[in-house]
């Protein structure tokens, strides 16, 4: 993807990571759909699933005149997640905005226009080396000589890991570029890891798929 890894960070480490990301539990490769599914379907089979009587005491049993019997009661879906469904989908849409608007780019917008949409879903380490990056010496002068302008759109693929306080979303991003060469259309998988604080969802990183964190306890 043209352009796209000029703002390339670090990959995740221990000493980079929250100490919940260290100890996470590694889900491979789940869709966001069957995640929620799974939840969704544990709460139906729950439902039909009558929980049988005890038997009475010989002693003290009394006649069963056709009384009702108990029912288990349902298991709520978010109960199977570390995450609700609702949150989920939350993080997965925060990741999917975050990489549509950091693959969009015109030669003639400043870094601090560029940064402002960026900042709101950041963290504050990640800005930080989004705005070292963006001001590198050298890449507005080539997007103006060239008159690059990057539209980007995203979607989420896959879940590569979940956690309470931690999930990491596998993005599609597709770009189409214009130029002086031209017309063309690029796309890549992205790795955008979602962090929480004090109840707020932000991008902690965000890296090529196969560069990306891969979640799960680092031994």
């Amino acid at each position: 993807m043209p352009d796209f890894a000029r703002h390339h960070r670090r990959p995740l480490s221990a000493a980079q990571t929250p100490e919940t990301i260290r100890t996470a539990r590694h889900v491979s490769a789940v869709t966001i759909a069957a995640v929620i599914a799974v939840a969704a379907a544990a709460v139906t089979l729950a439902a039909c699933i009558p929980l049988q009587p005890q038997p009475p005491h010989p002693a003290t049993a009394q006649p069963n005149h056709g009384a009702p019997r108990g029912t288990a009661a349902p298991i709520a879906g978010d109960t199977l997640l570390p995450v609700s469904p609702a949150a989920l989908a939350a993080v997965a849409d925060l990741a999917s905005q975050f990489a549509a608007a950091y693959a969009s780019y015109r030669y003639d917008e400043s870094p601090r226009s560029y940064l402002a949409r960026l900042r709101p879903m950041a963290s504050a380490s990640l800005y930080s080396t989004l705005a070292t990056a963006a001001q590198a010496p050298g890449l507005q002068a080539q997007r103006s000589a060239e008159r690059l302008v990057a539209r980007a759109t995203a979607r989420p693929e896959s879940v590569r890991d979940i956690q309470a306080s931690a999930v990491i979303v596998v993005v599609r991003v597709s770009q189409d570029i214009a130029s002086t060469a031209g017309q063309s259309e690029s796309a890549a998988a992205c790795a955008v890891t979602v962090t929480t604080q004090n109840g707020q969802w932000q991008v902690y990183d965000i890296e090529p798929a196969a560069a990306g964190d891969q979640g799960g306890a680092t031994g």
